[in-house]
């Protein structure tokens, strides 16, 4: 099983991802092993929410760099990396 995650911009496919494979022979599956695994959900859940805000990340310093008064681009006076806390854990 394969999944992906897609993002899309006004309906326009920007970028596709895959968060997470999950290989499991079906014929030793027993009643209990039905769903993801406590690990494969939380393995799920923090690659989607990186993949979030690396794409809102990118996002937001583009709309900035737009002047207020005259429309013109503006010049980046700063390229770091940080560290994002959300809700799920810490996001470099």
């Amino acid at each position: 099983m394969l999944v992906t995650v897609e993002f899309a911009d006004a309906g326009n496919k920007t970028s596709t991802h895959n968060v997470l494979v999950v290989n499991r022979d079906a014929a030793f599956t027993e009643s209990g092993d039905i769903g993801l695994s406590l690990d494969e959900g939380k393995h799920l859940l923090k690659y989607i929410q990186q993949e979030f805000v690396n794409v809102q990340a990118a996002e937001i310093p583009e709309r900035a760099r737009t002047c207020p008064r005259c429309g013109g681009r503006l010049a980046v006076k700063d390229v770091e990396r940080r560290l994002v806390h959300t809700l799920f854990g810490r996001i470099l």
